[in-house]
């Protein structure tokens, strides 16, 4: 994944696309690692929580400073490296804190479908076909085509699965 991810960043420079591309994918991965080794990353942070949270947030915070001071270093890696901070951080911070109705778990069962259809929504739909000048208006849109196109994409592909051979997931949930 790793590799890809390398890739994909370097496609993206060497193409000439601006760094909102790629700069945040790192987040991504962060978060799905953190799905994957979740029980061995909360034991960790279980033992001096509020010390180890707060290196963390510091962290975090001087890397977006260096970031608004335009450090050279913060072009690539430490945008990257304020990404994972950004996902730690609220990760360890929801370890203690529960947030749930069924609106939230709704949108939770369809976030990988959220994010893959982000960037053709944000950057075809709303920029070239529907431009909406009011940044409420243009971000309530996006947020409410977004939904609807993952719900239709979540749906349609729950009643053709049924057609497709089973396979073995790769990994378990373990936190769930």
């Amino acid at each position: 994944m790793i590799i890809f991810l390398c890739t994909y960043v370097a496609l993206a420079i060497f193409m000439g696309y601006g760094d909102w591309w790629y700069k945040a994918s790192f987040a991504f991965v962060a978060g799905i690692f953190w799905s994957y080794k979740y029980n061995e990353i909360n034991e960790y942070f279980k033992d001096k929580y509020f010390m180890k949270i707060a290196i963390v947030f510091s962290l975090l915070i001087v890397t977006y400073f260096a970031y608004l001071t335009n450090i050279k270093f913060m072009t690539y890696a430490g945008n990257m490296l304020a990404a994972v901070l950004f996902v730690t951080f609220s990760a360890t911070i929801l370890m203690k804190i529960k947030i749930g109705n069924r609106f939230i778990n709704k949108i939770g069962n369809i976030s990988y479908e959220m994010y893959l259809f982000r960037g053709l929504i944000i950057n075809t739909l709303l920029k070239e076909m529907i431009p909406v000048e009011n940044s409420v208006l243009n971000i309530s849109l996006t947020l409410v085509i977004l939904i609807i196109m993952s719900l239709i994409f979540r749906n349609t592909y729950n009643k053709l699965s049924f057609f497709l051979p089973k396979r073995k997931k790769a990994f378990s949930s373990q936190h769930k």
